[in-house]
């Protein structure tokens, strides 16, 4: 599935300015200090700081995006909160988003409102009743729970 959208250039321009500001960095303070003889190499030292924080932010970028395109939500708006809010404060909020978006379709797996009873997308009913006592169900349940009656198995 295609994902299409703004934030996806939102998150490449973001990660480009951060990458451009860490490169300056580096051929600014790092190289000069590193090549010259006398200088102190703690700088050196350093370089580990700046790349193992890189390197947990792409991990949660990655892991917030596919998640985020399982469920339906737009993941490029996530990957982009989750690893861009400071102080793992966009991977709390969508950690929230997620599950309050628990719903998926029956017919055709997008994420849906838990309050929809027909999926916007495949117009699949979402509704899940007990044909006997007509109580609600879940649609992972063999025997309805209020009556006994045997359910449908899958969707």
């Amino acid at each position: 599935m295609a994902h299409q959208s703004v934030f996806k250039y939102v998150f490449w321009a973001i990660t480009g300015m951060i990458a451009l500001l860490v490169l300056a960095a580096v051929f600014v303070v790092v190289l000069p200090n590193a090549l010259v003889e006398t200088a102190d190499r703690t700088i050196l030292f350093l370089l580990p700081l700046l790349i193992i924080p890189f390197g947990i932010l792409t991990l949660i970028a990655i892991l917030v995006y596919r998640d985020a395109a399982k469920r339906g939500l737009d993941p490029w708006l996530w990957a982009t909160v989750a690893t861009y809010v400071p102080n793992l404060v966009g991977v709390i909020i969508y950690l929230v988003v997620r599950f309050m978006h628990k719903k998926v379709c029956l017919g055709c797996g997008q994420g849906l409102q838990a309050d929809y009873k027909i999926c916007p997308y495949c117009g699949h009913d979402q509704s899940t009743a007990c044909p006997k006592c007509g109580k609600p169900t879940d649609p992972n349940w063999s025997l309805c729970p209020f009556c006994g009656q045997p359910l449908k198995t899958g969707a």
